[in-house]
């Protein structure tokens, strides 16, 4: 029996044969192998678009002849030669244009789980100026901006408008099992809730800039355990910038987008101000405020 990394995705009914299995959030997405190398690319393209050095690379060369943007573009890694396109998606930060109408379709799963998830993204939607299209109806073109999958491994979802670059019939969220059972315990519906606020452009509170999780976290014996590469590691632990994210408020460990981690994987145990006690199963009020600022009425 292995001793669950990831209690807000242990706990309760789902069960997970070992911690790769626990393929949680960004790059849990990004490693599937039917994933085209071009998509592929383009995905990581649009993370080093939010290494905070890059965005402000671009920014300071948005008034330089095109001949010198391409320089930027080409001396910072970004094979596209799209320079508005490229600056464009460092301010974006992935978020979905405003009054957008969100369609999530479904390539499994039962009808009640199914309504449970549309339930889940209304939730949150009714605090933005976003839309959900009331619908459970089974993908079938990618017409649908978010295709949710509860048989592939893992939980996780690509943030905001990174959907898109996936080609169809692969899911951009995974909610391993989530189905099979008639109700959620309060441990997965907050796991979905997680997600759901990925696929709104959330990203994790534990990488907020003014923490020091990165430095608290023990993450060669993560990495271990997940058998993550450096890039999945740096993506979903590595310290976020104030450039990077544009956040304003204090860190929250009340949030919905705060890994929990059992003790031993912190390298001071429960004594770490990165340990979480208790898994936090509904958004924080910091958790809305953001999502209002987001997309705001």
């Amino acid at each position: 029996m292995f001793k669950c990394l990831v209690r807000a995705v242990c706990a309760g009914a789902v069960i997970i044969a070992a911690p790769a299995a626990l393929a949680h959030d960004v790059q849990g997405l990004l490693i599937d192998p039917h994933l085209p190398k071009e998509t592929v690319r383009l995905l990581k393209e649009r993370q080093t678009l939010r290494e905070p050095q890059v965005a402000q690379a671009l920014k300071d060369a948005a008034n330089l002849p095109p001949a010198q943007r391409q320089a930027v573009l080409k001396a910072n890694g970004i094979r596209s030669t799209n320079f508005e396109s490229s600056l464009e998606s460092v301010f974006s930060k992935s978020l979905w244009p405003d009054k957008t109408l969100l369609e999530v379709c479904f390539l499994n799963g039962s009808e009640d789980a199914r309504s449970r998830v549309i339930a889940v993204f209304t939730e949150l939607a009714n605090e933005t100026n976003l839309g959900i299209k009331q619908s459970t109806k089974t993908c079938q073109s990618k017409t649908s901006q978010i295709r949710v999958s509860f048989r592939d491994k893992g939980y996780s979802s690509y943030v905001g408008t990174d959907a898109l670059l996936i080609p169809y019939p692969l899911p951009t969220m995974k909610l391993q099992n989530l189905d099979v059972s008639d109700a959620w315990t309060p441990s997965q519906r907050a796991v979905v809730m997680h997600e759901v606020l990925h696929a709104y452009g959330a990203l994790h509170e534990h990488q907020h800039p003014s923490l020091n999780c990165q430095n608290e976290f023990d993450l060669p014996r993560i990495q271990t355990a997940l058998k993550w590469t450096d890039l999945e590691m740096k993506t979903n632990f590595g310290q976020f910038t104030f450039g990077q994210v544009g956040a304003t408020s204090d860190p929250d460990n009340t949030s919905l987008m705060f890994y929990q981690f059992a003790p031993e994987y912190f390298k001071r145990g429960a004594t770490s101000p990165c340990y979480l006690s208790a898994q936090n199963t509904a958004p924080s009020k910091a958790d809305l405020t953001l999502l209002r600022a987001q997309y705001p009425k």
